[in-house]
């Protein structure tokens, strides 16, 4: 038996082995990397998703915090509009508000609530979200402020201010920011009294404008050091 020919014939057969096991392997880790790969542009694909639907309901809540602010303040102050100006504004008011309503049901779903609503399209079956309720009340508002004496309309004033204050509310936990990013911007504030502030002594409206000085400074300095 030609032994250099078996030895020469096993060297080959091993050098061919180990290559189909360094081939084998990079398929395998070929493919896991493509499997990871494929992974993170899902998960990518997602947050960017995410992000953009914050981004759209973010833009849809500040049209909303507009139409109610612009609401209440008419309501609360007509003597800054003119009646006639009112009315228009009023009329205005309505149709945006209902815009947003149903706007707002791209981003917020009815909640299934037994049979209530079966009878309607999907989109209007079942209870409507407690954030699109401020709005549909911002909408009857509107359009009952022409026909109503003063002491309705005063009624209707705190129900647009409370619109207001429960939307801004529900928005903040459905876009706001968790944790500001500067600790000096979320502290408490001291209260805001304008009569105070016009009719107190001189050295009450000095201390009241030293501490919004201190506040500045702090500020100066929590960005330099940043």
């Amino acid at each position: 038996m030609d032994w250099e020919a078996v030895a020469a014939i096993a060297a080959i057969v091993g050098l061919l082995g180990a290559l189909l096991g360094w081939v084998l392997s990079e398929y395998r880790a070929s493919k896991t990397w493509k499997l990871e790969l494929q992974r993170f542009k899902n998960e990518e694909l997602v947050r960017e998703k995410d992000e953009l639907r914050r981004n759209e309901v973010h833009a849809w809540t500040d049209r909303g915090i507009e139409t109610l602010i612009t609401l209440s303040i008419s309501t609360r102050y007509p003597e800054l509009v003119d009646e006639a100006d009112i009315g228009e504004r009023m009329i205005e008011l309505s149709f945006a508000s209902s815009v947003l309503v149903e706007q707002g049901r791209l981003f917020f779903k009815n909640k299934p609530h037994g049979d209530f609503g079966k009878e309607k399209p999907s989109a209007f079956q079942g209870l409507r979200p407690k954030i699109l309720d401020e709005l549909v009340l911002a909408h009857q508002i509107a359009l009952r402020w022409r026909g109503s004496d003063a002491i309705a309309k005063r009624k209707l004033s705190y129900l647009a201010h409370g619109a207001l204050q429960r939307f801004v509310s529900l928005a903040q936990l459905e876009v706001g920011r968790q944790r500001a990013a500067s600790d000096y911007a979320a502290a408490g504030g001291f209260g805001i009294n304008i009569d105070r502030l016009l009719s107190g002594t001189a050295l009450e409206q000095v201390e009241y404008w030293e501490r919004a000085h201190i506040i500045q400074g702090a500020q100066a300095r929590w960005h330099s050091a940043n």
